[in-house]
């Protein structure tokens, strides 16, 4: 099995970066991740440095991916299908507060300012261990998730800090896990994939702007639909075996537009593909769909997911 090594790590989603990869359509590969953090924190003693600081380090950001993978096939309007089959996390993870950033920051605060602070939690087996100030520990579930998938946009790069309905990116979904796929549309042929930013469990919101960051080795399995076939609309899609849902990820420093922008997707994908009509679809969304918040950060981060079960998709 092909496999892309965690030394090929980038900072930007790009249409000028050469690919890593070459793959066939329904191949199987391994790509290693590095944590969000560029593996700059492995003790509690170690805080998130300024951009001066990771300037002088050589790491060009936060929230590395690694690739790009060129997917044999794929031209501009086609969609990468990435099924996700396995997520391997490290031996351990971070979980960082970052001054000035979360989602009880500014206006909504009831505190002053947070300190910046690492928490590392070790992972044993089918759980994390999440320590407490009087040097006892909970136990979390590993859920792992990759919080950071994508493409490369049309024209300019896109740092993988951010999210948007180009090239999807940061989105911190608690669906991006194994057992769903993530769909994408291609702007470049061969798409130019790239993943990264695993996390060993995250809750809704990623609400301190940090979930539990570790390294990963992540299996998908990586397919095409042309575009006349793809079922896309206008947003990333997430699938599971029961669900459809759309991923609303503005980058506008709204959780109203969020909200709105993945609900609207579903709605359109349910007439266009579904064949239902317009407020038929928009009243059953209303009865059935489910939305969680995956990003609600300040000042910038708010993403949404949309989803409806697949058998409220049938009439009868």
């Amino acid at each position: 099995m092909k496999r892309i090594t965690r030394d090929k790590i980038r900072y930007h989603f790009s249409p000028e970066e050469k690919p890593t990869l070459t793959i066939s359509p329904g191949e199987t590969i391994i790509i290693e991740t590095q944590d969000a953090n560029s593996g700059i924190l492995q003790k509690e003693t170690d805080i998130w440095p300024s951009i001066e600081e990771l300037t002088k380090r050589g790491i060009g950001g936060v929230n590395p991916v690694t690739g790009p993978v060129f997917v044999e096939g794929v031209e501009p309007g086609d969609c990468i299908v990435v099924k996700i089959k396995e997520i391997k996390c490290g031996t351990y993870g971070n979980c960082i507060l970052d001054p000035g950033f979360g989602g009880l920051s500014g206006p909504y605060s009831v505190q002053a300012p947070v300190p910046a602070r690492t928490k590392i939690c070790s992972i044993n087996g089918d759980r994390v261990l999440f320590p407490t100030k009087d040097g006892k520990h909970i136990e979390l579930p590993v859920r792992p998730i990759i919080g950071t998938i994508g493409v490369a946009p049309r024209v300019e790069r896109i740092a993988t800090i951010w999210h948007g309905q180009e090239q999807c990116g940061n989105i911190d979904s608690p669906d991006v896990a194994p057992g769903n796929n993530v769909i994408l549309r291609a702007n470049v042929t061969g798409g130019l994939l790239s993943l990264g930013d695993a996390a060993v469990v995250t809750g809704d919101g990623e609400l301190c702007c940090s979930h539990i960051d570790s390294t990963s080795e992540t299996t998908i399995t990586v397919d095409v639909l042309k575009a006349k076939d793809s079922g896309y609309v206008n947003w990333p899609q997430i699938e599971s075996s029961n669900s459809i849902g759309s991923i609303g990820c503005p980058m506008s420093g709204s959780l109203d537009d969020a909200y709105r922008a993945a609900y609207c997707d579903l709605v359109q994908r349910m007439v266009n593909f579904y064949n239902f009509d317009l407020y038929d679809a928009y009243q059953l969304v209303s009865c059935v769909g489910e939305v969680r918040v995956n990003q609600g950060i300040d000042p910038s981060w708010y993403c949404c997911t949309a989803k409806i079960m697949k058998r409220f998709l049938q009439t009868s």
